[in-house]
């Protein structure tokens, strides 16, 4: 290869390694965010699912107030008329001494009224049903059948977020058990006390949850957005620091390249010329030191990015014990210099994630990866946990053995990374 080929393909290598960089860290913050995000829908269902179950306690609170003192008589109307399902009971209709006609009002009778009014005013839908129904109007829909069917299997719950003409419902039902109050109009039917003879569902919609919920989502959206422009700021000040060195250091090699070559043309066609020679020997020899001076520059400089603590980095040998670490880290952790060095990588970890991270760990190890990225948790020396984004790079010799390994750590935790405790310096 030319020195012009090695000085082109250099900066290409690099940018394919910043692209990388930049593709990896979009995919971590895409893995938080989209984790995030999920947690906040299943709590957007927890809460409506707490608000149908107490909508459905207070539905059958009524219906048991109703079926312990005999149904509840109400003003015939147009729009209340005589239950022809009641037709066997004698006292169905009655007459005040006023003259006044009522009717007698069953406990499923008054569920449903309560269940069209709830509708109207609020949007929440109530239906009392069985598999064996007395009236046609109270059959099952298909998720209510399905939900039945798991009651007489043993099931004491049914919830889920369903379609309803076109609307989202979170969709909940539980059993109704026969009691002693209920045989009044269910015993023809065959049932027996403290069988399940149907059950309640309750649906509740989910837009009014959804709009409380939606102000949370934006905020969390735009907070890992302003964290991803930060990261990808970062990479590119890295990036272009890296480039300049990377010019250096060819430039450089080219000139030692250049010298060896013009040493070897003299050598072999000016042997007389043997004093000039060595005076361009010497010449090339204050090169090489200045090369060589450059090159110390360059780890100089290596050295004050891991000490200027933008980030938590440390070297760790093959065994993770600690080579050296910088005061990011400790600051993250808690934990002075000293004292971290009698923790290990992994007494660190949270417990859940401390499986995955030695898998991940030993691959690295075993040469199936040369490092990787993962998201986990920290145990801090308070005690407190918090969440970072950590990269582990394994560093081998040139016989393949493992020499080093670099981590670099990112805590992503929703919290002021200026205020983190500075470790106990007298302990």
């Amino acid at each position: 290869m030319s020195d012009t080929e090695g000085t082109i393909s250099a900066p290409i290598r690099l940018r394919r390694y910043v692209w990388t960089l930049v593709a990896c860290w979009t995919v971590a913050i895409g893995i938080v965010l989209t984790w995030r995000l999920i947690d906040q829908q299943r709590k957007a269902v927890d809460l409506a699912r707490s608000e149908a179950v107490g909508a459905w306690e207070k539905d059958v609170a009524v219906r048991l107030w109703d079926a312990a003192n005999g149904g509840v008589y109400v003003p015939v109307t147009e729009k209340t008329q005589p239950d022809l399902y009641l037709a066997h009971l004698p006292e169905r209709d009655i007459t005040t001494p006023s003259g006044r006609k009522l009717t007698l009002i069953s406990p499923a009778g008054i569920m449903r009224s309560i269940d069209e009014l709830t509708h109207e005013e609020f949007g929440l839908r109530g239906h009392i049903t069985g598999l064996r129904p007395i009236r046609p109007g109270n059959e099952p829909d298909m998720w209510e059948k399905k939900a039945l069917e798991a009651f007489e299997q043993g099931k004491s719950e049914v919830s889920s977020v369903e379609t309803i003409d076109g609307v989202s419902y979170l969709r909940l039902m539980r059993p109704l058990v026969m009691e002693e109050s209920c045989m009044k109009c269910h015993a023809e039917q065959g049932y027996k006390s403290g069988a399940i003879r149907g059950g309640v569902s309750v649906s509740m919609l989910m837009s009014s949850i959804w709009s409380a919920e939606r102000a949370e989502i934006i905020n969390r959206l735009l907070g890992y957005g302003g964290m991803w422009i930060l990261g990808l700021f970062g990479i590119a000040l890295l990036s272009r620091q890296l480039r300049h060195q990377v010019e250096h250091r060819y430039q450089a090699e080219r000139k030692l390249q250049e010298a060896h070559n013009f040493l070897e043309h003299r050598v072999t066609e000016r042997t007389a010329e043997l004093t000039e020679a060595t005076r361009q020997l010497q010449s090339e020899i204050a090169e090489r030191k200045q090369a060589e001076q450059w090159l110390l520059e360059s780890e100089q400089r290596f050295r004050g990015y891991f000490e200027q603590g933008l980030v938590g980095m440390a070297i760790l040998s093959p065994e993770r014990e600690w080579v050296e670490v910088n005061e990011r880290l400790c600051k993250m952790l808690g934990y002075t210099e000293v004292e971290l060095a009698q923790k290990s990588w992994i007494e660190l970890t949270h417990p859940e994630d401390r499986a995955s991270e030695e898998s991940k760990f030993l691959q690295m190890m075993g040469g199936v990866v040369k490092g990787y990225i993962t998201t986990k948790r920290f145990l801090r020396r308070d005690g407190k946990v918090f969440s970072a984004i950590a990269s582990m790079q394994c560093m081998r010799k040139e016989n393949r053995t493992v020499d080093c390994i670099l981590a670099v750590v990112l805590n992503v935790t929703d919290h002021n990374w200026a205020q983190e405790s500075p470790p106990n310096q007298e302990q």
